[in-house]
């Protein structure tokens, strides 16, 4: 399957191998250009961090100047692009519980939150990752959390993002009383009573948890930051687009002190990463591997705690239909503000209400949204009208396959005729679209996730697709598709030598994949041969 709007001639990706000695040749290799392994070339050579000629090496001898490697019939890739990443994940200012499954029981969260208060003096942050029995069972909030641990700050996070639950104490210490002002993002809940539950979604719970990230001292988090970039170039990841909580400007700053193997575009997130009444940083390029470009908005949350907004009820909540985090005149203004700027937008965008808000705000404001390239990240509730509308607006989609692996949510949250999870459609029908992780990092994992796509088989890819939303579709949603994305002359030679030939082996095969070799700008940042 070919993705259309990036179609190009193959004559514009090959060159002849008769240019001055390159700095490195990786030959015999099976090379992926386009949608397909190449069966004219097998050869690479790299100069000044560019690819400088794309060749069969058999009829163009290698310069004997030039450093050779045998790909000994192995697949070279495009380094993978993650194009959505969150990098600074935990918070590191207490003890985190090790439950040992994604989706634990109360009795199991109990028992280990015992344990731990025991374990930890008390007024020690105590810190749980949960899954849906937790975010579902309402009996379980700060009175449940202070029965159990009444002199230690607890939150437990679901693993998804969406929706924690506080005691007491940690309310206490996080000032969490009264809402602030109108249309900042964040629910509390409260009960019959008035009083606070301690659940908290969306901003009300990224505002706090981004003051605690920021506890960690500068070394946690460039230890954190390049122990990440390590194992994603061990994936032959050789860039990402990160949404970071921690604050931007401190981001940036250690960003540039831990040197990363690999490329990072950093994003703002405004009210979490960048305060309130601060500015947003100008895009600028800091150095040849760091780009700050973009703002990054969530607008509404996910089916799984039903915070996606949708246009029909939930079909497990009636009256419920999910809720979005801003006014119309808060995202009119985001969305203006935007164009005036000419700031790209990242939008969290799950239900197809919010979708619809999205686009009916956009067609309403004058100016060349496609020049901009809005994102869409996630865009759970595409439908075909929606797609037509965001494909006249030059609307790019940025997908993530570990969120369409679970078919009971879709089972049990939406009515049956309801639009959830199009991926094969969306290509089809011309959209730009990328991938990113937003969960595991392994992209092979993802690639079977989308070649499988549990939630809605008939949206499946395969392969070959994948690899391209990958590679070039995420260089394009990162406004670097001049620079990299592809195996092309002239193109910044990122790229990825794998342990298996991900386009003949079995689906279940696929998370198994490692790169034995992986360049990001010609340099070698991991190296198994």
């Amino acid at each position: 399957m070919r993705i259309i709007f990036f179609i190009l001639t193959i004559f514009s990706t090959v060159s002849s191998a008769n240019v001055a000695p390159a700095d490195l040749v990786i030959y015999n290799a099976k090379l992926f250009i386009q949608d397909k392994i190449s069966t004219e070339y097998d050869a690479v050579s790299i100069k000044a961090g560019k690819i400088s000629a794309i060749f069969d090496s058999s009829h163009s001898p290698v310069s004997p100047a030039s450093k050779q490697i045998d790909a000994q019939g192995r697949l070279l890739i495009p380094g993978i692009i993650d194009a959505h990443h969150h990098s600074i994940t935990a918070t590191g200012v207490g003890f985190h519980i090790p439950l040992g499954t994604m989706d634990p029981s109360k009795l199991q969260l109990a028992e280990a939150l015992k344990e731990a208060a025991v374990s930890n003096p008390p007024g020690t942050w105590i810190f749980a990752t949960v899954g849906e029995q937790i975010a579902d069972d309402e009996s379980i909030d700060a009175a449940f959390l202070d029965s159990i641990a009444p002199q230690h700050k607890v939150w437990i996070s679901a693993y998804y993002g969406h929706g924690d639950i506080l005691n007491s104490p940690a309310m206490e210490a996080l000032n969490i009383r009264e809402l602030p002002e109108q249309d900042w993002g964040g629910h509390y809940q409260r009960n019959a009573n008035g009083q606070l539950t301690g659940r908290i979604f969306e901003y009300a719970q990224w505002i706090p948890r981004a003051e605690l990230f920021n506890k960690q001292d500068d070394e946690a988090v460039i230890a954190m930051l390049q122990q990440q970039a390590q194992q994603a170039a061990s994936f032959g990841i050789t860039g990402w687009h990160d949404m970071p909580m921690l604050n931007f400007s401190r981001y940036i700053s250690l960003l540039q002190k831990a040197d990363l193997p690999i490329r990072v575009t950093a994003i703002p997130m405004p009210f979490i990463s960048v305060a309130k009444n601060e500015s947003l940083p100008k895009p600028q390029k800091l150095n040849e591997k760091v780009w700050v470009q973009g703002e990054k908005w969530i607008l509404d949350g996910t089916p799984i705690e039903r915070g996606a907004a949708l246009s029909a009820g939930y079909a497990d909540r009636p009256g419920w239909s999910g809720r979005l985090n801003f006014s119309e005149q808060k995202v009119k203004a985001i969305l203006t503000q935007a164009m005036s700027k000419q700031s790209q937008l990242l939008l969290h965008a799950a239900g197809d209400k919010t979708l619809d808000q999205i686009l009916t705000l956009m067609e309403s404001i004058t100016g060349n949204w496609e020049h901009l390239r809005v994102r869409i990240e996630h865009g759970d509730g595409f439908n075909p009208e929606l797609i037509n509308r965001a494909k006249k607006l030059g609307v790019i989609v940025v997908q993530n396959p570990s969120h369409m692996m679970n078919p009971a949510i879709s089972a049990t949250r939406y009515s049956a005729d309801y639009p959830v999870m199009y991926l094969k459609t969306l290509i089809e029908s011309g959209l730009p679209v990328a991938l990113g992780s937003d969960g595991p990092m392994n992209p092979y994992l993802n690639i079977m996730f989308a070649r499988v796509h549990a939630m809605r088989p008939q949206e499946s890819i395969d392969v070959a697709t994948a690899l391209q939303l990958y590679t070039r579709g995420s260089a394009y949603a990162g406004k670097a598709d001049k620079l990299r994305g592809e195996i092309r002359v002239g193109l910044d030679a990122d790229l990825a030598l794998l342990s298996q030939n991900i386009l003949e082996i079995p689906a279940e095969a696929l998370p198994g994949t490692r790169s034995v070799l992986t360049l990001v700008g010609g340099n070698v940042v991991h190296n198994e041969l």
